[in-house]
């Protein structure tokens, strides 16, 4: 994971406690940007797992929305 993501996470945990809570609620719409038009979304329950699907080892050059769902 970059250290711009890890940064970013690190602020946003400071200021809302419940960032990694897990169970059924806790879902992530990780969405790829450049006119995808909804192809590639995928949705995931773990935050470790969100930041492992957008870290370079796993991509290049692409950019990604990742957007909590709350229920």
């Amino acid at each position: 994971m970059s250290d711009t993501a890890k940064d970013l996470i690190k602020r946003m945990s400071e200021v809302w406690p419940q960032i990694d809570l897990d169970g059924v609620l806790n879902i992530w719409i990780l969405k790829p940007g450049a006119k995808s038009r909804g192809r590639g979304i995928h949705l995931i329950n773990r935050l470790d797992a969100v930041t492992e699907h957008v870290s370079p080892q796993h991509i290049r050059d692409a950019r990604y929305v990742a957007q909590k769902y709350i229920g």
